[in-house]
């Protein structure tokens, strides 16, 4: 998934590993490494869940992305069903 260059979202995730290399799929029809960084997602700052809800308009009808959105936006809102649960995410800046 790419975002917008415009995107200008500011978040505060937890650095969990920099420098991961991934996979990225490219017009070549092959993958190549390209380097993100490995955050947790923290309920309790707003410009993380209003990150992630930005992302999310760039997967449509992906179930994946929006219950990332879903649990993180529980778990802010106080849910104790998902007090415990973690949100982990690949991004490069």
């Amino acid at each position: 998934m790419k975002i917008a260059c415009n995107s200008n979202t500011p978040f505060g995730a937890k650095l969990i590993r920099d420098k991961v290399n991934v996979g990225r799929y490219g017009n070549d029809g092959r993958y190549h490494d390209f380097e993100s960084n490995f955050v947790e997602i923290q309920p309790e700052c707003d410009n993380d869940v209003e990150a992630l809800k930005n992302a999310v308009k760039y997967w449509e009808n992906d179930k994946f992305g929006m219950n990332a959105c879903y649990v993180v936006q529980a778990a802010k809102n106080g849910s104790k069903y998902y007090v415990n649960h973690k949100v982990y995410a690949l991004t490069a800046q």
